[in-house]
């Protein structure tokens, strides 16, 4: 039988400071994108590189951008926890939970939070993190 899962349940939190004690949980999130790992290529190739073809090793790895897209309630907690984070430049993890319990921990600085407000339908905001320094994964725990 499958494990697939839907993403219903995931809960998005970041730390209001880089020294607060605990996380706040972003409200009305409905798409979540994680940070997604790249690593860089270095070009090593040389006059005698083998059969004329280009050589590379691996460099630094980025760990990218992660997003969210939620409902956009102008002057919500979420929304002033955004501006304020954007506003002060600050770096502060955030964490992506699980619907089975399998944590995502990333430290990050807002990138972007843009707003859509249509004439005749849901206001909407999207959250960008750029994510530096390490991601850690906590597997659910195992259920006997």
């Amino acid at each position: 039988m499958s494990e697939a899962d839907l993403g219903y349940g995931l809960t998005l939190e970041i730390k209001a400071t880089a020294d607060a004690a605990g996380f706040t949980e972003l409200a009305e999130v409905y798409s979540f994108t994680p940070p997604e790992v790249s690593i860089d290529q270095v070009d090593v190739t040389h006059f005698k590189s083998p059969n004329r073809r280009r050589e590379f090793i691996p460099a630094l790895s980025d760990n990218g951008t992660a997003s969210a897209e939620m409902n956009y309630v102008p002057g919500s907690a979420t929304d002033l926890l955004i501006e304020g984070l954007i506003g002060s430049g600050d770096v502060v993890d955030a964490q992506a939970t699980y619907a089975n319990g399998t944590v995502v921990t990333f430290t990050c600085s807002v990138s972007g939070y843009s707003k859509g407000i249509p004439v005749d339908d849901r206001m909407t905001a999207t959250l960008e993190l750029k994510v530096t320094g390490e991601i850690t994964v906590t597997p659910a725990p195992v259920v006997p």
